[in-house]
């Protein structure tokens, strides 16, 4: 009875709670990224260009503050070589955004996998990503959004010479929408 009494009591709590907190789906473009490769030999390699997309899942548990999950890709241009670096990520996130009038700033930060392939070679490394940026309240629903990803990743291989610091910035466009 006490564990029919407690399940009933967290399925009423979980529908509360999702009934009154916000969910939203954001898209954004970055037109511009750059990326920089740093090894354990001090040797370093930066992109001469690169773009990618974002997805992002939000789930605002204070009018202030939500968590969420972000999935991207990202594609690389390096000049000595036609390969081209490719960077699939996904990262839990939590942020909170600080109003001011219909604009808002909006920070949040994560941590999840890379997978990276370059050269028919792919894996998974973890990975770090700050975003900061700011909003503009369209209406209830509809939001425009625009800033910068700081993206860090750490490549481990098996000659220590070989492993590297990626670090990434990536200006974003887009816009979410709340449900």
């Amino acid at each position: 009875m006490k564990k029919k009494l407690v399940l009933v009591l967290t399925v009423c709590l979980l529908a509360l709670t999702s009934a009154f907190a916000s969910h939203s789906v954001s898209l954004q473009v970055a037109p511009y990224a750059i990326q920089n490769i740093r090894f354990q030999t001090s040797k370093e390699y930066d992109s001469e260009y690169g773009f990618g997309v974002k997805a992002g899942y939000r789930y605002a548990y204070d009018d202030l503050a939500f968590v969420g999950a972000d999935l991207s890709f990202s594609d690389y241009n390096y000049g000595d070589t036609d390969e081209r670096y490719l960077v699939l990520s996904t990262l839990a996130k939590y942020g909170f955004m600080i109003p001011i009038n219909n604009l808002y700033l909006d920070f949040d930060m994560g941590a999840g996998v890379d997978l990276r392939i370059y050269d028919s070679v792919s894996k998974f490394y973890p990975s770090f990503g700050f975003y900061m940026g700011l909003g503009y309240k369209f209406n209830e629903m509809i939001e425009f959004t625009g800033g910068a990803d700081l993206h860090v990743a750490w490549q481990d291989h098996s000659t220590e010479a070989f492993s590297s610091t990626d670090t990434a910035i990536l200006c974003r466009l887009g816009a979410r929408v709340n449900l």
